[in-house]
C-alpha cells in the first residue's frame, strides 16, 4: 500500500494564502461590525442514545461478584431454589 501526501502540501499552501488574504482584508474593512451569528452544536441521534446508555450504566447498581459466585455454585450443586413469588412480582411490575 502506497500513501502519498501530495494533497497535504497543497492544503497547507492554500491555507497560508487564505490566511494572508484574510489579513489584508481585515485592515481594509475595519469599519465593518463583527458578525452577530453564534456558533452552535447539535448532537446526532446516535450521540444522544450513547449519552442515555452511559447515564443508565452509571445509575446501575454495582455488580456483586460474591453473590454471583454464590448463585453459580448453588446452580452447579443443584441446590438453587427459584424464588417464585419474587419472580412473579417482577414480571407483574414489568407488565404495568
Amino acid at each position: 500500500m502506497k500513501i502519498e501526501n501530495n494533497s497535504i502540501h497543497s492544503l497547507a499552501s492554500s491555507r497560508a494564502q487564505n490566511t494572508s488574504a484574510a489579513g489584508h482584508t481585515a485592515h481594509s474593512n475595519e469599519a465593518t461590525p463583527p458578525s452577530t451569528t453564534r456558533d452552535r452544536a447539535e448532537l446526532s441521534e446516535q450521540a444522544r442514545m450513547l449519552a442515555k446508555a452511559r447515564n443508565a450504566l452509571n445509575e446501575a447498581p454495582a455488580v456483586r461478584n460474591e453473590r454471583i459466585e454464590q448463585l453459580r455454585q448453588q446452580i452447579e450443586d443443584g441446590t438453587y431454589k427459584i424464588p417464585l413469588e419474587a419472580l412473579a412480582n417482577q414480571l407483574l411490575k414489568r407488565l404495568k
